[in-house]
């Protein structure tokens, strides 16, 4: 209380009134004086600053554990593990990775390990402000309701974590190594625990003064404008953020959900000002907040513009082709400059100026860079699916332009195909993701999976591995763990395979090559084997497509095997380059042991949640493999699908 006692009693009337009158609200009334120092002994002010600083230690810590995990990670070499460890990670995993089957499973995309982490959290979150009880002042003119004023804090605690998880170059990414895409779930969980408490701090400043003076006393507090007001607005904006982020809005309208997510959020501060003026503890977290808001858009600046361009690259964009495949994809070919750079899994944002100017979406990037790549040249290939929006607009942009279908209904050569591109320029803003640099000298087997579109994410690894695996045959300063290389992809119409047709020969060419190599039969000149390259090396690369269609015949599904191997020049009886076209959806509990290695393992997916959700309760399972020492390793890392 800033207002000084009035020793006076003589010369102040309002001294002795008692506190049933509305005027006794001040210093200048003995029984509020009374009443206000004994409701501070019970619960005094000074106590809610803590509970903000609580909820920071308790994300601070979080962020550290994760951190020294991923700085562990990266200076020790991880293909040595004692069997202790190798089994006790196993362990881990086989709860980790398992995830809800059902209706459930298709509504939460998170595995139980995300459950176990995201439980821990709520649960936190809901004792804190709660554990202690009271709720109420003994009368609203003492002050804010304690609960109110305890969520007042974790609010302002937990905000600027939640806007440093926003961003797509953010701290929290550089110190755990985990992509930006891969926090969102955390990004929207704070969120949603955020509105939760405001929901929980607004309830008892309606409840209070009602109580003391009726529905009328909380009408003048509105008529006042007192921050029962700004609290409703600050409440009603924060809301429509969240209805707006939800999935099924997102997805149906994402380019409302964009405009207005940012729109929003600075609403939301706007109203966040004028809801805590006179406030001394809060808005030190707000500026905090603020700051975070601008250091994750400084950051991305500078990233985005790390690549010097030229004048015509800035304004224009990038060369770009477009070809109509079957399926309604469209696929987009970006010629880069050399000096842009991206790992395999990772994606990026893309402008089509003579589509939309406006309009920025995510796509992951289905080929590698020129350093990995057989061809030299630096395109960054997407395939994209025509839903709507966007995606829509641009293959009707596609197939404006007088492309033949009919040369698209069936397999083409790719001399063919490109004379079926137009040209058109793009804005390329990313590469984005997560990097994971060490598969090929970590990993033994390398096992990816894919359903549908989601081949994208699984068409650069292969790539990689197999150019990785032909380049370190027969160089002695180039180190590649794979030997074994599975692809296993799922989808409707035999004629999709199409999308990936170019892709998939190169690797199986680049496997074949690097056998001949280790066979010293490259170019038909003997050379003397290296005794750790013998022909037991040899690499293998398996690719198995699972067509869902019951119109396609087993003839025609056989046919679309060998016209791949013949595209990759790979004799058909070559046990170590191996395709099947075959009909049905795949079993992955069947499917997975007869290709896990008796090394280290990963598998790397992406595809429809029901696909995941089948998959990682696989791996899991796998898991006792460790156990019973038949492998090493079975590690698990999945894309996002569709975004």
């Amino acid at each position: 209380m800033e207002q000084r006692f009035a020793l006076n009693v003589s010369t102040n009337p309002l001294w002795k009134l008692p506190i049933t009158d509305p005027r006794c609200n001040n210093a200048s009334c003995f029984d509020f004086v009374y009443g206000y120092l004994d409701d501070q002994l019970r619960y005094s002010n000074y106590n809610f600053p803590l509970y903000a600083q609580w909820t920071v230690i308790f994300y601070t810590t979080t962020v550290t554990l994760f951190f020294l995990l991923h700085l562990y990670r990266s200076f020790n070499d991880q293909s040595h593990r004692t069997r202790l460890r190798e089994r006790v990670i196993a362990c881990w995993r086989m709860v980790n990775y398992r995830r809800a089957s059902g209706w459930i499973g298709s509504k939460i995309d998170v595995s139980y390990g995300q459950l176990i982490l995201l439980s821990i959290a709520t649960i936190f979150v809901a004792i804190l402000p709660f554990f202690q009880g009271y709720f109420l002042r003994d009368l609203f003119r003492y002050g804010s309701p304690p609960l109110s004023v305890r969520c007042a804090m974790l609010i302002s605690a937990l905000l600027p974590m939640c806007l440093a998880l926003a961003g797509k170059v953010n701290i929290i990414s550089l110190l755990t190594g985990i992509s930006y895409a891969k926090l969102n779930i955390w990004h929207r969980f704070v969120a949603y625990i955020i509105f939760a408490l405001a929901v929980v701090h607004t309830i008892p400043h309606c409840i209070a003064p009602v109580k003391e003076g009726g529905w009328a006393e909380l009408a003048i507090l509105y008529r006042k404008g007192e921050r029962e007001l700004s609290g409703t607005v600050l409440l009603t904006s924060f809301a429509l953020m969240v209805v707006a982020s939800m999935p099924w809005v997102r997805n149906r309208f994402y380019e409302f959900f964009k405009i207005g997510h940012i729109v929003l959020a600075i609403l939301f501060v706007v109203f966040l000002f004028w809801h805590i003026k006179g406030e001394q503890i809060t808005p030190d977290y707000l500026y905090g907040s603020i700051a975070i808001m601008i250091a994750n858009f400084v950051a991305r600046t500078i990233y985005r513009n790390r690549v010097p361009l030229s004048l015509k690259e800035f304004v224009h964009g990038f060369p770009t082709e477009l070809e109509v495949l079957p399926g309604n994809v469209t696929r987009v070919v970006i010629h880069c400059p050399q000096r842009l750079q991206w790992q395999p899994g990772q994606h990026c944002f893309i402008t089509i100026p003579g589509i939309t100017m406006m309009q920025a979406h995510p796509f992951t990037i289905a080929s590698i860079s020129w350093k990995h790549s057989r061809h030299g040249r630096n395109d960054v290939v997407l395939l994209i699916r025509a839903l709507k929006g966007f995606t829509k607009n641009l293959a009707e942009h596609a197939t404006n332009h007088k492309m033949s279908n009919q040369s698209v209904d069936r397999f083409t050569a790719i001399a063919e195909a490109q004379k079926l591109r137009i040209s058109t320029r793009a804005w390329l803003d990313g590469p984005y993701g997560d990097v994971h640099p060490t598969i090929d000298r970590q990993y033994h087997g390398v096992i990816c999976v894919a359903g549908g579109s989601g081949i994208t994410a699984s068409l650069p690894w292969l790539s990689y591995l197999a150019c990785r695996m032909r380049t370190s045959s027969h160089s002695p300063l180039e180190s590649c763990k794979t030997r074994s290389i599975n692809l296993i992809w799922c989808i409707r119409s035999l004629h999709w395979i199409h999308w990936a047709e170019r892709e998939i020969c190169d690797a199986l060419h680049d496997v074949m090559i690097a056998n001949q190599q280790l066979d010293g039969l490259d170019n038909g000149k003997t050379e003397e084997r290296m005794p750790e390259r013998s022909s037991s090396s040899k690499g293998k690369i398996k690719v198995i497509i699972f067509v869902t269609s019951r119109n396609v015949d087993e003839t025609q599904m056989s046919v679309a095997g060998l016209d791949l191997l013949l595209a990759a020049g790979v004799d058909a009886d070559d046990t170590h380059v191996q395709v099947e076209v075959i009909g049905g959806r795949p079993s992955y509990s069947a499917l997975l042991p007869d290709m896990i290695d008796k090394k280290r393992n990963i598998v790397l997916a992406c595809g429809p949640q029901g696909q995941k959700i089948d998959l990682a309760n696989s791996v899991a399972q796998l898991q006792r493999m460790v156990l019973r020492n038949e492998t090493k390793e079975i590690a698990l890392h999945t894309e996002t699908f569709g975004w």
